[in-house]
């Protein structure tokens, strides 16, 4: 049941909570006294805004790059908003996705993973730590990171070693998403650098401040 309700909220737009069950009431009738009613029965069913898919993640910045040349891989984090259509807080944790050249082939091209996840509803800024390897299915997008003069569409899928929990996995199984990366990504091209640098920041101490 858990995994298909979590299946059905990621795909869903609007998913249908029901509430079922019975319940006791005391009622204060005043000068009459309290009067306890039991078993009154609920039935009742509310719309759920469902995750759609977690479509929407936006890239924001780069934050560090790196090559791995043990493994051939290009290594990168970034800062993006991943926005949660939904009224529910999700505590996920640690979200493994896996990316892929596309999503009829699935070919692996690298890995992507978000540390210690909670989505609460709207936006949710969080680091995106990235890896994609120059072979196989891996290399058209690790050439593109490096110098492709076009968004480059990184794609994602849960598969079923998403996160550390078997049920949630299950329901996880069908997440597909895309975040579109500016182009020259590692070339310092505008938006994919962050708006500030170290060089632009300034401690100023307060007249009031107290020296210890």
């Amino acid at each position: 049941i858990y995994e298909g309700f979590i299946r059905d909220l990621n795909a869903a737009t609007t998913y249908q909570m029901g509430l079922r069950g019975t319940t006791d009431s005391i009622l204060d009738l005043g000068a009459l006294g309290m009067v306890e009613v039991k078993g009154i029965v609920i039935d009742v069913f509310a719309p759920v805004a469902g995750l759609q898919g977690l479509k929407k993640i936006d890239f924001i910045s780069i934050v560090a790059t790196g090559f791995d040349l043990a493994s051939f891989t290009i290594d990168a984090s970034t800062y993006v908003n991943i926005h949660n259509p939904s009224n529910l807080t999700l505590k996920i944790g640690d979200l493994n996705l896996t990316a892929v050249a596309d999503f009829t082939s699935k070919a692996v091209a690298g890995h992507a993973v978000i540390k210690g996840l909670t989505l609460a509803p709207g936006d949710n800024r969080v680091i995106a730590t990235a890896s994609v390897g120059f072979d196989g299915a891996g290399g058209d997008l690790a050439n593109a990171i490096l110098g492709s003069t076009d968004p480059i569409p990184f794609n994602m899928m849960a598969f079923d070693d998403a996160t550390f929990n078997i049920a949630l996995n299950t329901g996880l199984n069908e997440l597909q998403t895309t975040v579109i990366l500016p182009p020259d990504l590692l070339g310092g091209a505008p938006g994919a650098n962050p708006p500030y640098s170290i060089t632009d920041m300034a401690l100023k101490l307060l007249p009031s401040t107290v020296d210890d």
